[in-house]
């Protein structure tokens, strides 16, 4: 009976339990009708209602959505700030490159060692300021490159022979690291971390002629520590002793030299050492093969932060010649050179 039937009628009819269309009286087919009218009402308000619910959700949606991006907006702002915060009271300068070499970012510190207040350096290339010495780590490169071309496949580059160029074209000498920096295996460019080292140069300089002046002087040097350990000797020392550096560091000098100048003399060369940090007289030493020499001897003792004697600078010259040299002289004067018999005036002292 309902065979071929849209199925939607054929339900509402099952609903009524009315199994022929024949059998329908005007009254059932009334109540059919207003029967399917009430279930499209019904099916209206429950897709409104439905529809209701999805602007409700959308709307929440919507709100959670902006609320998670404003959230996300000044967490990514803070941790911005923050890490900006870091970069700029960083001790060391700075600067970050792209892909093409070229700068893009200075901070605080770099601005500074480079005179560049305003961050006019912002776009030039890296070689533009950076002037490696043909022995450094990084060369560099004319024209447009590749920052990858630099690092070779290398995880940074260090160099301490690189001058860097200030905005106003005076220069500096400077140790750099460079590092690539990448996100998710995609180039961003490269960090370039240098320092001022103008100071490390000059100390480095004057150690170096401080070594050449220590192991170049006539004079015998000796350091040794507060209680006379030898730390240092130079080459004079070990000519005149006949020491070798193995044999000295590490012994006592006063044993090395056979120092013996009597209590009392070593009490009075002590105090003197404390009140004006310095003495110097003449001093009869001992060379390795025990020949006694007659020496000028300086000692100088330097104090530590704390106020102490942190070592002692002993500088001696070996006088013997000198004195037979005075000793010749004298009796020179004093007697005949044919027959080297006394003289006048070696007899009128002998008178006086």
């Amino acid at each position: 009976m309902t065979t071929g039937m849209h199925k939607n009628l054929a339900h509402q009819l099952k609903e009524l339990n009315i199994t022929s269309l024949d059998s329908l009286t005007e009254d059932i087919w009334y109540t059919l009708l207003n029967h399917i009218s009430n279930s499209y009402k019904q099916s209206d308000k429950e897709r409104l209602a439905f529809e209701h619910s999805l602007q409700r959700s959308s709307d929440k949606m919507s709100a959670l959505y902006d609320s998670l991006k404003k959230s996300t907006a000044t967490k990514l702002a803070a941790e911005r700030d923050k890490l900006g915060a870091i970069i700029n009271s960083m001790g060391i300068g700075l600067m970050m490159i792209d892909n093409d070499g070229r700068i893009t970012l200075l901070n605080n510190t770099a601005k500074s060692m480079l005179n560049d207040q305003t961050g006019e350096l912002v776009g030039m290339g890296l070689f533009d300021i950076l002037l490696p010495d043909e022995n450094a780590a990084v060369q560099p490169v004319t024209g447009i490159f590749e920052i990858q071309q630099l690092f070779d496949g290398r995880d940074q580059i260090n160099c301490s022979s690189v001058f860097i160029k200030r905005h106003d074209r005076s220069q500096f000498p400077a140790s750099v690291v460079l590092a690539p920096v990448d996100r998710r295996d995609k180039s961003l460019g490269a960090a370039v971390l240098f320092r001022d080292i103008t100071n490390e140069k000059t100390t480095e300089e004057k150690l170096r002629l401080s070594s050449l002046v220590f192991n170049n002087t006539n004079n015998a040097v000796v350091i040794s520590n507060p209680d006379g350990i030898v730390q240092a000797v130079n080459r004079a020392f070990l000519k005149i002793t006949g020491y070798s550096e193995r044999e000295a560091i590490g012994h006592a000098i006063v044993e090395l030299l056979n120092i013996d100048i009597g209590a009392e003399s070593l009490q009075g060369v002590i105090s003197e050492l404390k009140t004006d940090q310095s003495w110097e007289g003449e001093l009869n030493l001992n060379k390795k093969s025990s020949k006694p020499f007659q020496a000028w001897v300086t000692v100088t003792a330097t104090t530590a932060e704390t106020g102490g004697i942190s070592q002692y600078l002993t500088i001696f010259t070996d006088i013997s010649i000198l004195q037979q040299s005075t000793q010749q002289l004298h009796h020179l004067a004093h007697h005949d050179l044919l027959t080297n018999l006394p003289n006048r005036l070696l007899f009128h002292k002998a008178l006086d």
